[in-house]
């Protein structure tokens, strides 16, 4: 949650846009390929934003979120190299 907050913080301020989305790109896309792994293996593990609050596990939910912010962050960077 700390990385994810630290890339919000990124965007919110707009600083340097092109590693900030690349970093996206490589964080969300690593962390979305461990939350199927989890989901197609049955673990039961705790979602790490609302986990802890909710009782909230990983679910399909978490790989949508994931893969659409990498697909967000890669639409970003093809619109800034154009």
């Amino acid at each position: 949650p700390y990385i994810e907050l630290s890339l919000g913080l990124l965007y919110l301020t707009n600083v340097f846009p092109i590693l900030t989305n690349a970093l996206t790109v490589v964080i969300l896309g690593i962390s979305s390929i461990g939350v199927i792994k989890s989901v197609l293996s049955k673990q039961k593990i705790k979602c790490a934003c609302l986990g802890d609050i909710f009782n909230l596990p990983m679910s399909t939910v978490t790989i949508i979120e994931d893969v659409l912010m990498v697909l967000m962050a890669l639409g970003m960077l093809y619109y800034l190299q154009g």
